[in-house]
């Protein structure tokens, strides 16, 4: 199990997403719980504070589409009864599978993304 005084005391700012993502799966393994422990609270409340504050840098048009793919997302994780934040891989690819003959390829990866 990975010591959770060393995740407690990660530096978020110094962390890449994708990094957290892998402590948070690797821990998940271990721990079918941890997605709802307050570190990773922490972690996902700094990464969306990240993206928020630089939104500007976005066209409105493409923050419209991010925003608009994640309410989507999150609407289909309630309808089946899933975690949206963190949500696990299975999650989101069972996510594009139920949605990939409904949207293209190019909107998906919007979904992605987003």
């Amino acid at each position: 199990m990975t010591d959770l005084v060393t995740l407690e005391s990660l530096d978020f700012s110094k962390l890449l997403p994708e990094e957290f993502t892998g402590l948070v799966i690797r821990e998940s393994k271990i721990n079918k719980d941890f997605h709802c422990h307050p570190i990773v609270m922490k972690g996902i409340e700094h990464y969306q504070t990240e993206f928020y504050s630089r939104r500007e840098q976005l066209k409105p048009s493409a923050l419209k589409r991010l925003l608009n793919a994640w309410g989507v997302f999150v609407r289909w994780c309630i309808e089946k009864d899933h975690v949206s934040i963190p949500a696990s891989h299975d999650t989101v690819e069972k996510y594009l599978i139920d949605n990939e003959s409904e949207l293209h390829r190019n909107t998906l990866k919007i979904h992605v993304w987003a």
